[in-house]
């Protein structure tokens, strides 16, 4: 009975039960050459290897703090960009050890990500197809299959949420299902991009909702109410996720970048943003960051009929969202508007890359593109044009007077435009100006959108002809299934009345902007990229060779000379191996990163068991001429003097210990030390290190302290006390959480009240 009333509460909700399963087939046919072909990354493996290689060592040791195969070291439970606590993706990498599972989670954020956008889409309308099309536009868009393609999945994971978030929070606000079920949920929504390890995403996409609470506290007068909505699940989520938060303040004041953040490179301008969403070009095409960083393309389809909602819609929800698009427009800007300080606020700061406010823009333009749509199904059918009441002509001159004020503000920074965002630009131009003079008829509306949806076919074709022809087999496969289940589901979509017209044109543009997306992640498209030829490194042999020669440290160290982010195989292989890698690609590195060398008395000892030459495979010369031994003409060199992982100093000297014990969290040695003498751990320096039991202190970038009795062992401890902080903070922030749960409506009469 339970599992007929569930069934019941799905076809209601998703209409023929293939609605559920259309979209999974849809997108497991995209992703076909990735689940067919076991040796293949589902994007580029350089940045996905660098954001994995952390959870090779945690698969290991799922429970340390410390990473201690990682960056001379790591405080894995203080990274922000750490996904250990994430739900749906540390957990299946640990279950498979193996890279491979990263296109297990990427499909499945992909699929939540449909279905998320397919619930914001309900709170406009109940359409089945117009809701499926529209969450199948996002999930192709060029947004989510670029970063797909760059291997980007940290933004992936959070483009699969963000939908629910504005889902509950629109809830909230306009159905005013003011009730603290949807605050828990918008809660455990933030809690799960804190988890990822994404609050770059989570910040964008706080700051255009509360460019909708900052519109309703000014228009309403209700500070305590809106503010309310802001602050509950914030401070929740906060909370719950103080494990996390606590020590990741302290993790953010001893890391620095790997390269300069300049939070005003890579900017646009308004042509070229449109230009983005249309046609998926990057808004800097001299920027250093590649097109996934600005590629959002979904379409002109989706942006008349956005525009359409714009202006027709209700006052309370059509002015704060064109508010809320400029302020992206302007954000996406970068350095290249006068409103470029508001890039240097706290906390923004650090949020480079302007065009990846889309990511979070996207799912409200493609919500307000379905509110355009049932405005024009609610027209009067004996209506010959679409004429402006006084509110829509407000509504109209607010997004005229915003697009001359941005182009105003963009000026002093203006350059010649190229020839894809002036088109881009033109065909929204002309067509806000048909609907300010009241020239917009059904049969013109009609005409635009084939006419623009032409143009729009036309240049993604020219711009990705030699791609395009590589994946016409899978494109027409989920053409035809697409045709096949819209029109079984529903017959009456083979009447091509004017609302079906609509839905048509929504089916065609998803076909447009499919076929384009798809060669993102084409085989064809970068196939090296997409394979990491992990079998066939190099790094394999000379990882054997090296366990095979050993050394007198429990645990052996590896430095690497090359440019790291193009040789992310070795320092995979190396950790698989149990080797530390001294260097490594990521986006934060420790300040106290050990150098490659250190000096004790008048001898200079190696920080690394092994020097591995894979510059070699950069520049072609033998850099490292003093070798050991050479594989596919890598030069290895296995240093005399190198620093044992811990030890203790006397005077100039290294004192005789024996290790112990050796675990990420603690390595216990043995020997006959002395007042005085200096206890060192061979690893960066971190708040939290404790020798003996007493705080340890920096010395040469490593944990040190003087020990002040005579004694037989020294232990070192990773014991920090902000995790400890963090752990009491996440208690207190799940007790609440059951107390608001079980007193649930006491909290739901008193929200009411507000």
């Amino acid at each position: 009975m339970n599992i007929n009333h569930h069934i019941k509460q799905l076809k209601e909700k998703y209409g023929n039960i293939l609605y559920l399963f259309f979209p999974i087939i849809i997108i497991l046919i995209a992703f076909n050459y990735i689940i067919l072909n076991n040796y293949l990354l589902i994007g580029d493996y350089k940045d996905i290897l660098s954001v994995y290689e952390p959870s090779v060592f945690l698969a290991s040791n799922p429970l340390s703090l410390w990473n201690n195969l990682w960056l001379s070291g790591m405080p894995e439970i203080s990274n922000i960009m750490s996904d250990r606590l994430y739900p749906l993706s540390f957990p299946i990498y640990f279950i498979f050890n193996n890279i491979y599972a990263v296109n297990i989670v990427v499909i499945l954020h992909i699929i939540i990500a449909y279905f998320a956008m397919y619930n914001l889409s309900t709170l406009i309308t109940k359409n089945k197809e117009i809701t499926l099309l529209t969450s199948l536009i996002y999930v192709f868009s060029g947004l989510m299959l670029s970063r797909v393609f760059a291997g980007h999945i940290f933004f992936v994971f959070a483009y699969a949420w963000i939908p629910l978030i504005y889902y509950y929070f629109a809830k909230i606000l306009y159905l005013k299902e003011n009730t603290i079920k949807n605050y828990i949920i918008i809660t455990l929504l933030n809690c799960l991009l804190l988890a990822m390890g994404n609050v770059y995403s989570l910040i964008l996409t706080y700051l255009l909702i509360a460019i909708f609470i900052l519109y309703y506290i000014i228009t309403t007068k209700k500070i305590i109410k809106y503010i309310s909505v802001l602050l509950i699940p914030t401070l929740l989520s906060t909370l719950i996720m103080g494990i996390k938060v606590i020590p990741s303040i302290n993790f953010s004041e001893n890391v620095i970048r790997i390269d300069n953040i300049n939070v005003l490179e890579g900017g646009g301008s308004l042509e070229n943003n449109f230009a983005s969403l249309i046609l998926g070009t990057p808004i800097d095409v001299n920027s250093a960051f590649w097109f996934p960083e600005s590629c959002a393309l979904i379409g002109i389809v989706c942006i008349i009929f956005a525009i359409i909602g714009l202006v027709f819609g209700k006052k309370e929800i059509a002015v704060p969202s064109i508010i809320a698009v400029f302020f992206s427009l302007v954000w996406a800007d970068g350095g290249n508007n006068l409103l470029w300080a508001i890039h240097y606020l706290p906390v923004l700061d650090n949020l480079r890359c302007p065009g990846r406010i889309f990511g979070a823009l996207l799912p409200l333009i493609l919500v307000i593109a379905i509110y355009g749509i049932k405005i024009l199904y609610n027209l009067p059918k004996d209506i010959s044009k679409l004429k402006l009441s006084k509110e829509q002509k407000f509504n109209l001159k607010l997004i005229i007077g915003g697009l001359i004020l941005i182009k105003l503000l963009e000026l002093p920074y203006q350059t010649v435009p190229n020839a894809t965002s002036v088109i881009s630009l033109l065909l929204v131009i002309i067509f806000i100006a048909l609907l300010y003079l009241e020239k917009v008829s059904e049969k013109v509306l009609k005409y635009y959108l084939i006419s623009t949806l032409t143009i729009n076919l036309i240049i993604l074709i020219i711009f990705n002809s030699g791609m395009i022809l590589d994946i016409i087999p899978v494109f027409i496969v989920i053409t035809l299934i697409t045709i096949i289940t819209l029109t079984y589901i529903n017959k009456n979509n083979l009447n091509l009345g004017l609302k079906n017209q609509y839905i048509a044109i929504l089916l065609i543009s998803f076909l447009v902007i499919s076929m384009t997306t798809l060669t993102y992640i084409s085989p064809a498209n970068k196939i090296v990229e997409m394979n990491p030829n992990l079998e066939n490194s190099p790094a394999n042999e000379i990882a054997e060779k090296i366990i095979e020669m050993g050394s007198d440290n429990s645990q052996i160290w590896a430095y690497t000379n090359g440019w790291e982010y193009y040789h992310q195989d070795f320092n995979y292989i190396l950790m698989k191996n149990g080797i530390h890698t001294v260097r490594g690609h990521y986006p934060y590195v420790l300040k106290s990163s050990l150098p490659a060398g250190i000096n004790i008395g008048n001898v200079t000892y190696y920080t690394a068991d092994y020097i591995i030459d894979t510059a070699y495979l950069d520049n072609g010369n033998q850099n490292i001429h003093d070798y050991t031994f050479k594989i596919e003409n890598i030069s290895v060199y296995k240093p005399e003097e190198v620093l044992p992982n811990a030890f203790v100093i006397r005077g100039d000297n290294i004192i005789s210990s024996k290790t112990t014990t050796f675990s990420p969290d603690k390595i216990i040695i043995e020997g006959d030390f002395k007042s005085g003498d200096v206890a060192i751990l061979k690893t960066a320096y971190y708040d939290g290190w404790k020798v003996n039991g007493q705080d340890a202190a920096p010395t040469g970038n490593m944990v040190a302290s003087i020990l002040n009795s005579d004694t037989k062992i020294v232990e070192f401890k990773f014991d920090p006390n902000d995790v400890k902080f963090g752990i009491i903070v996440s208690i207190i922030g799940i007790i609440s959480l059951i107390l608001l749960i079980f007193r649930r409506k006491n909290v739901d009469d008193y929200l009411n009240k507000l």
